[in-house]
């Protein structure tokens, strides 16, 4: 158990325990929003002395008339106390109250977060003020300032002498804003609201907002240094987007966050003062494309930094700061794009030089992390451990008992020094070979450091009919973490049903685990029933908290909002993240089996029990069915899964009997994605959705699987005839081209082509004026000299720059080839044209989120869209096939990510989509 954890759990007891709370502190140190908090979760009235002593129009109430009226208050049998008035009123609520919470922040803090407060009550006045009580002005932010001042100068010093009087249990002292953050956030659903879920059909959980309180505890596992979360406007950014001013609005609100981090200088003292590098979450930088950054930050948080030994390692080793770089910032240590794309790591020393760089960062479990900041440390000549560290190692030097020894190895696992933790297991074991906790311990180390073999031998070792629980239970956990890691899902899940229902200390991760688990093998309702228990069994736990990101339902109306429902996470163990590559996962044509079987694994790990393979998150947001949770209930998002549903199946037929890829699992999972895909109830059609590219990709698959007509079942042909014609009367409607959303593109409109095509070849009755039509609007939105494709098809000349046109080129050219308007040369010179201008459009708009981007609209989320049509116009460009096909492979072979998966970017169609058409990319280029 964290020091955190600690005192967290101790500060929900107190507070459970009490039923007379007053809550104290300085201006804008979230005193307010603390004791509304505590009233939801106790059940106890509420009083802010704000609303007491204030009239409308700032006008005050006598003293002596709100001291009485807040006495009557202090002398009932429960309440909530919140503010000042009087010193002799703050005397007597202090020694009447059951538990007095002071919030004690450092002085920046209140500074910084009462100037957040000042903004936010330009458009929403606090609620606790009466009317006609503005907080914007300029008078009245002055006087703000100095009464912070003065009441930390001269009222905080009283009030100490007040809790000085006091017994030591009655007094909660709140001294940083990361502990008040977590306080406020575990009291919404720890204490009581957290049980108030239902499990529903389709494993579908209502929950209310306490819910996402509690998940939200997972950004507060680390006491941060210095910290400015990424803000949660996605209506704000996207109206902003469309207005084309997202650029000005990431510099407005990178600086705005800055404000309230204090400078560098001040980062690299606590660094000297401590001896430990600083390690900078870069969360945004200022001028790069990225549509909603917090989803990237929110998946980092719940899948990476909430992993309690990955935060005890930042917290134990480094100075943490976790903040976006505005300018010059940027510009100082090299933030600067391409060379530093968002979201990343940087490592400094105390004297500003950058030591690491891990950029790109696309992965979302811990332990590639974990493996890359141990790997820095290691390479450092004067890195301090932690206090505990060395506390440990004095006890084991003084007395060299085993049980020291163990101690300190503990110790030195949580620091991230595992070298030094098996030379003092293996000093134990020299005296005392069959030492059940040192064995137990360099198993643990083994499967940190992936050694499955000597992990399984030496947790074979360990006798366990005696064993107490807690042994019994972290060995199953140790075991299920190994076959987990190994992508044996099922066996894993078993090993962690066995450590939850064992009972002992980890019960919580248990839970978590075992969630994880069977969401990964199709069993939503036993997984969310899981995550629910875990929220339950531990609630100040971090596993309970991560568990609650699982169970509550998104803003979006999705399952969860973390990585693993969202599709991002593999379960699997990946390889460590390096400094020179980021989170990529560079291949060589002599590992394409290994890849294709890490991505079909993952592939099949994400397939849902309604057969659909799922988005991670949408731009546009809130369209989902009530549902929608599992990939049914018709809307946009049930349009979207159809599509990465078709494309997945497509892949994971083409990779079907390869070295590595089970023909049995493929088989299930193809039989279950044909019966969602022929679901047509789900795809709801019009302009403003996206339903084409549903079935185009549907006739792509089918055409596919079911090339003999007469061995195509009924209800695939029915199906695929009623795709074509939904898709012409649509062409009738456009006036030939084919349109995802309100407005019509070039990329849609051959893409759509191209399905219909492979449904000609499969025996369907395709008309020639469709050809014709789509053609003509091709033909109408190229430059006539350049040959170029723009972006749209009714605004031809946006964004037709050679490097913004060349992603979509191979795919135009392709299809007016298809149509019979153009011939093998104008393919060539496509695939020229891409080839030429790749390094311009693979990053950074593949990582951007979006395609309107300064390389002239690049569609940084339809990368591997646009890299599976130049693939498939490798079969037109002649004798020089071999060498395109060379080297797209060789750029595809760059792009994996240390998971074995593929992304274009951190949202939207997420990692199944990419995956799969990275994966039929492949096919096409080996073809």
């Amino acid at each position: 158990m964290t020091t955190n954890d600690t005192w967290l759990r101790t500060s929900l007891r107190r507070l459970r325990a009490a039923r007379r709370i007053f809550v104290i502190g300085n201006g804008g140190g979230g005193k307010t929003t603390l004791s509304r908090r505590i009233g939801a979760a106790l059940r106890l009235p509420v009083v802010h002395v704000d609303s007491v002593q204030f009239l409308p129009g700032w006008k005050r109430r006598g003293e002596a008339e709100c001291d009485a009226h807040l006495q009557r208050v202090a002398e009932s049998d429960a309440w909530v106390i919140d503010g000042f008035g009087s010193r002799a009123s703050i005397s007597r609520r202090a020694h009447a109250a059951d538990l007095v919470v002071f919030a004690d922040l450092p002085l920046w803090q209140h500074y910084a977060w009462a100037a957040r407060r000042q903004l936010r009550a330009r458009t929403a006045p606090r609620a606790e003020l009466p009317d006609d009580c503005p907080e914007d002005s300029a008078a009245h932010t002055w006087w703000l300032a100095r009464t912070l001042w003065r009441v930390h100068r001269t009222f905080r010093p009283w009030f100490l002498g007040v809790l000085a009087q006091l017994p030591e249990e009655r007094v909660l002292r709140v001294r940083s804003g990361r502990r008040m953050m977590k306080l406020v956030r575990a009291l919404s659903a720890s204490l009581l609201l957290c049980t108030q879920m239902a499990v529903l059909g389709n494993a579908q959980v209502e929950a209310d907002g306490a819910t996402t309180a509690h998940w939200s505890a997972c950004s507060d596992a680390i006491e941060w240094f210095a910290r400015a979360d990424t803000p949660d406007t996605e209506a704000e950014l996207m109206q902003l987007v469309m207005g084309g001013g997202l650029v000005a609005h990431s510099e407005a609100w990178i600086e705005h966050a800055m404000a309230s981090v204090p400078p560098v200088s001040a980062w690299l003292e606590q660094a000297r003062a401590t001896r430990r590098p600083v390690l900078w979450w870069v969360t945004a930088v200022e001028g790069q494309h990225m549509i909603l950054p917090h989803l990237l930050d929110r998946y980092l948080d719940i899948g990476v930094f909430a992993a309690p030994e990955l935060a005890a390692l930042v917290e134990r080793r480094f100075v943490a700061v976790k903040c976006p770089a505005g300018g010059t910032l940027a510009a100082r240590f090299g933030l600067t794009t391409p060379a530093f794309l968002q979201p990343g790591l940087l490592v400094l020393s105390a004297d500003g030089e950058v030591l690491a760089k891990l950029d790109r960062c696309a992965v979302f479990q811990p332990e590639p992390y974990a493996a890359f900041l141990r790997d820095v440390l290691a390479g450092l000549d004067d890195a301090s451990h932690s206090d505990a560290f060395e506390r440990a190692r004095a006890a084991w030097t003084e007395r060299a008992g085993q049980g020291d020894a163990i101690a300190f190895a503990r110790e030195a696992m949580l620091d991230g020094d595992l070298a030094t933790a098996e030379v003092a297991l293996r000093r134990v074991l020299e005296s005392s070979p069959n030492d059940p906790e040192a064995t137990f311990g360099l198993a643990r180390l083994a499967v940190v450091r992936q050694h499955e073999d000597e992990a399984t031998r030496l947790l074979d070792s360990l006798d366990l009919e005696h064993a107490a629980p807690d042994r019994i239970q972290a060995v199953s956990l140790e075991r299920g973490k190994i076959a987990q890691g190994l992508g044996r899902i099922d066996a894993a899940a078993e090993h962690f049903e066995r450590a939850r229902s064992a009972g002992g200390a980890h019960t919580t991760e248990a839970g978590y685990r075992l969630g994880a688990t069977l969401y990964a093998t199709r069993r939503e309702n036993e997984a969310v029933a899981a995550w629910r228990r875990a929220v339950e069994s531990d609630p100040a736990s971090i596993w309970s908290a991560r568990s609650a990101a699982y169970v509550a339902i998104g803003t979006d109306g999705l399952r969860g909002e973390g990585p693993l429902t969202r599709g991002m996470e593999s379960l699997a163990w990946s390889e460590p993240l390096s400094a020179r590559d980021g989170s990529r996962w560079r291949r060589d044509a002599d590992d394409v089996d290994d890849l294709v079987a890490r991505a079909v694994a993952f592939l099949l790990t994400q397939q849902r029990s309604s057969g659909a393979w799922l988005g991670s998150r949408w731009a546009g947001g809130g369209e989902a069915a009530p549902d929608d949770a599992v990939g049914e209930g018709p809307g946009l998002f049930s349009n979207i899964h159809t599509a990465i549903s078709a494309l997945t199946c497509a892949a994971l037929l083409e990779c079907n009997g390869r070295v590595g890829v089970s023909s049995e699992a493929v088989a299930r999972a193809l039989a279950d994605g044909e019966r969602y895909l022929l679901r047509d109830d789900l795809v709801v059609r019009g302009d403003t959705t996206a339903w084409v590219y549903a079935d185009g990709f549907r006739l792509l698959y089918f055409a596919r699987r079911y090339p003999d007509p007469d061995a195509r079942p009924a209800a695939v042909r029915d199906g695929m005839q009623s795709w074509i014609d939904e898709l012409l009367m649509q062409q009738d409607e456009t006036g030939g081209s084919f349109r995802h959303f309100s407005y019509t593109s070039t990329f849609v409109t051959a893409m759509v082509l191209l399905g219909l095509d492979e449904a000609r070849a499969a025996g369907f009755d395709v008309p020639d004026f469709v050809y014709e039509r789509c053609a003509d609007v091709l033909e109408g939105a190229r430059d006539g000299e350049r040959g170029l494709f723009g972006y749209l098809l009714d605004a031809p000349g946006v964004n037709r720059s050679p490097a913004g046109a060349a992603c979509r080129q191979p795919l135009c050219v392709l299809a007016l080839l298809r149509c019979g308007r153009t011939d093998q040369a104008d393919v060539v010179a496509a695939l020229e044209t891409f080839c030429a201008n790749y390094d311009a459009f693979v990053e950074p708009p593949r990582k951007s989120n979006f395609h309107m981007t300064t390389v002239g609209g690049s569609a940084g989320y339809f990368f591997f869209h646009d890299f599976l049509a130049a693939s498939m116009a490798l079969a037109d460009c002649g004798d020089r096939r071999k060498e395109f096909a060379a080297r797209l492979k060789q750029f595809l072979l760059e792009l994996p990510e240390v998971d074995g998966t593929f992304l274009d970017s951190g949202f939207s169609y997420g990692k199944s989509y990419s995956t799969a058409a990275a994966l039929l990319s492949l096919v096409e280029i080996e073809r």
